[in-house]
C-alpha cells in the first residue's frame, strides 16, 4: 500500500505580463533560471538512468520518505523540491516557476526570493510527513505556491512597485491559480494538497516580513530585516520537526524494507520483496504460488520473502480493521460470509485455516522447510506466526492428502490410494490429514460443517477407518473429525 504524492498533476496556465521583471537587467534574475535548471538537470539525469518515476524510485534520489527523513536524513526536505513524477509533473511546475518567478524575484531581490522559495518547499514537505508519513513526496509545489503567497503579500504591501492595472491582474490571476489547483488537489488522489497550503501560508507572512520598496538606501535595515526572518523561519521549522509523529523502529524497517527492498512483480501488480538469501527466481515461484492458491489477488499487494540456512517465511502485513481479514494489497484467502465482522484476521479460525491450507504450496515453492508464515499489522508488529510443519500430496487432480510428523510421501501415497478404493475420494476436492508421531498414526478428515454430529456419518467413518488402516500399518488408529477451520470436532479411536 504506498502514498506517492505527485503535487502538481495539473495546473493552471496562467498569461500575465511579465513586464515588471523583464525590465530588469536579465543577468540580475539569475535565481529563476538557476532554479528551473537544476530542476530540468535533475530530471535528465533521472531519465537518463531509466528511471521511471515511481516512489520507490523516488528514495534514493532523495524524495521525502519519513523513515528515513526522520532518521537523521534531513536534507530530504530540500532534495525532495527537484524531483518531479514524470514530464507533465516536471513540464508544468516549471513554466508557472518562470512565469511568476521572475517577477517575484524582480520585486524581493536575490536572496529574500531564495529564501521564500526554500522555505516555503521545506514546509511543504514537513506537512507532508505529518499526513503522509509513508508516502514519498517529492516535486517543486509547496516552494512555488510559497512564491504566489509572497507575491501577493508584496503586492497588498508595497503599493507602487508594480503599476495598479498590473498588479490587479496579477493578483487576480494568482487568486485564481491558487483556488483553481486547491480545488482540482482535493479531487485528485494522488496530489498533496497539504503541501500546497503549507507552501502558501509559509510564503505569504514570509513576503509580508520580507517586501521591501524598489528604492535604494536602508541597506543595513533590509539585511538585518532578512537575518531576523530567516531565525525565526529556522526556529518554526525546528519547532514543527521536534513535533513530527514519532516512528517506531519496527515501522521504520518494514516502510523501507517494502518499499526500497529488491523485489519482483507476480500477476498484475503484486509484489514480493525478497530478502536474506533469496533470490528474484525463488520470490517469483513464491509469488506464483500464492496467487494460485488465493492469498494474492493481484491488486497491488505486497509481502515479504525471507530465505536463510536456517528456513524461509513469507511475511503478509494486514489490515487490523478488516472484516475479511485482507491483506493490505486487496487479496481475501477466505469468502466473506465464513468470517465474523468482529474478529481480527490473525484470530481468524478460518483464514489461519486458508493459510495452513495453502502454505504447504507456499513452502514447495520456497524449496525449503521449516517454512513460515507471518502475519502482521501494518505497522509491521509480528501478530501470528504459522509454522508449515506439513506436506500436501494430490491425489487425482482434486483430492488431497496432507501429512506431517514421521509421516512419510509413501504413506500419504497409499491413504490416497486406499480414500480412492473404499470411494471417499471421488476427485471432488476432499482433504484427508495423515499425522505419525511416536505411536500410531492419526488421520483427520475435514467436513463440512455441522457434518461431524450425524450418527450416520461417525458410523460410516469408522467403517472406512477399518478398511484403510492396513495402508498405513494397521490398527490402532485413531480419527479426528474437524471442521472447515481445522478445528477438532470429534475423535475416533479404532482399535
Amino acid at each position: 500500500m504506498l502514498f506517492d504524492s505527485q503535487k502538481d498533476s495539473t495546473q493552471l496556465h496562467l498569461q500575465q505580463s511579465a513586464e515588471p521583471a523583464t525590465a530588469a537587467p536579465a543577468q540580475a534574475l539569475f535565481v529563476t533560471v538557476t532554479l528551473i535548471a537544476i530542476n530540468v538537470s535533475v530530471y535528465g539525469l533521472m531519465l537518463i538512468s531509466g528511471t521511471h518515476f515511481t516512489a520507490e524510485q523516488m528514495v534514493p534520489w532523495g524524495g521525502n520518505f519519513a523513515p528515513l527523513t526522520e532518521s537523521g536524513q534531513w536534507w530530504r526536505l530540500v532534495t525532495a523540491c527537484f524531483l518531479h513524477f514524470g514530464f507533465l509533473h516536471i513540464a508544468v511546475n516549471m513554466y508557472v516557476l518562470f512565469q511568476v518567478g521572475l517577477l517575484t524575484e524582480f520585486l524581493f531581490g536575490k536572496t529574500r526570493y531564495l529564501l521564500i522559495y526554500l522555505a516555503a518547499g521545506i514546509a511543504g514537505n514537513i506537512a507532508g510527513l505529518y499526513l503522509h508519513p509513508y508516502g514519498v513526496e517529492a516535486g517543486a509545489s509547496g516552494a512555488i505556491f510559497g512564491v504566489y503567497g509572497a507575491l501577493l503579500a508584496h503586492l497588498l504591501t508595497v503599493r507602487g512597485a508594480v503599476p495598479r492595472q498590473h498588479a490587479i491582474k496579477i493578483g487576480v490571476a494568482a487568486a485564481f491559480f491558487l483556488a483553481y489547483n486547491l480545488i482540482v488537489g482535493l479531487a485528485t488522489p494522488n496530489t498533496d494538497v497539504v503541501a500546497h497550503v503549507a507552501g502558501l501560508l509559509v510564503g505569504f507572512p514570509l513576503g509580508l516580513a520580507l517586501a521591501r520598496p524598489l528604492v535604494p538606501g536602508r541597506h543595513l535595515q533590509h539585511t538585518l530585516q532578512t537575518l531576523f526572518t530567516v531565525a525565526f523561519a529556522v526556529a518554526l521549522a525546528v519547532a514543527a520537526v521536534s513535533r513530527l509523529p514519532k516512528i517506531s523502529p519496527t515501522e521504520s524497517q518494514w516502510s523501507r524494507l517494502t518499499l526500497t527492498g529488491p523485489s519482483v512483480t507476480v500477476g498484475n501488480r503484486d509484489k514480493v520483496v525478497y530478502t536474506g538469501g533469496a533470490t528474484a527466481e525463488v520470490a517469483t515461484r513464491v509469488g506464483q504460488a500464492m496467487l494460485r492458491s488465493g492469498l494474492l489477488a493481484q491488486s497491488d499487494g505486497i509481502v515479504v520473502f525471507n530465505q536463510t540456512a536456517a528456513g524461509a517465511s513469507i511475511s503478509i502485513p494486514f489490515h487490523a480493521e478488516s472484516p475479511l481479514g485482507k491483506p493490505t494489497g486487496g487479496s481475501s484467502p477466505v469468502p466473506s460470509a465464513t468470517v465474523p465482522p468482529h474478529r481480527l484476521p490473525w484470530d481468524d479460525p478460518a483464514v489461519l485455516a486458508s493459510f495452513r491450507l495453502a502454505g504447504p504450496q507456499i513452502a514447495d515453492a520456497a524449496g525449503q522447510r521449516p517454512f513460515t508464515i507471518r502475519m502482521l499489522n501494518t505497522k509491521g508488529d509480528l501478530e501470528r506466526e504459522i509454522p508449515i510443519d506439513w506436506y500436501l500430496l494430490t491425489i487425482g487432480s482434486q483430492d488431497r492428502v496432507a501429512y506431517s510428523g514421521h509421516a512419510t510421501a509413501a504413506e500419504a501415497a497409499a491413504l490416497g490410494k486406499a480414500l480412492q478404493s473404499v470411494g471417499f475420494f471421488q476427485d471432488r476436492g476432499a482433504l484427508v490429514v495423515l499425522s505419525r508421531q511416536e505411536g500410531p498414526p492419526d488421520i483427520s478428515f475435514v467436513l463440512q460443517d455441522g457434518a461431524w454430529n450425524a450418527p450416520a456419518l461417525q458410523t460410516g467413518i469408522t467403517a472406512i477407518g477399518r478398511r484403510i488402516a492396513p495402508a498405513i500399518g494397521g490398527l490402532p488408529i485413531t480419527i479426528h473429525l474437524l471442521d472447515t477451520t481445522f478445528q477438532p470436532r470429534t475423535q475416533i479411536t479404532i482399535r
